[in-house]
């Protein structure tokens, strides 16, 4: 009797286990889309506002303390070119972005 207990609780245990697995996989699908499609933005932002605009590369994407979800990076693989883009609560990127001064003399 105490065996077949041990079983039964194990079995779920296993169940439990594999369905928030495939929650948690799901999630971080869902952000992982939502990162891309938010660099797609920004890349066509940049390379519509910025002059001279060969590579564009993200180094960071995160959400900050007071969960504004925002994207660092460079252009022209030259760190001092950096930016920061902000995604506001419309869901998407429109226009929230930050930039060195470096960057700003090209504009």
């Amino acid at each position: 009797m105490k065996k077949v207990m041990i079983l039964v609780v194990s079995v779920v245990l296993l169940i439990v286990g594999g369905y928030f697995t495939m929650e948690y996989l799901k999630q971080k699908e869902k952000e992982e889309k939502f990162w891309k499609a938010q660099e797609a933005r920004v890349e066509k932002y940049i390379h519509y506002n910025i002059q001279d605009v060969k590579s564009i590369t993200f180094k960071e994407h995160s959400v900050s303390p007071m969960g504004v979800p925002r994207l660092k990076g460079y252009i022209n693989n030259n760190e001092e070119l950096d930016f920061i883009a902000y995604i506001s609560t419309t869901e998407n990127f429109e226009d929230d972005f930050t930039r060195s001064g470096e960057l700003g003399k090209l504009i």
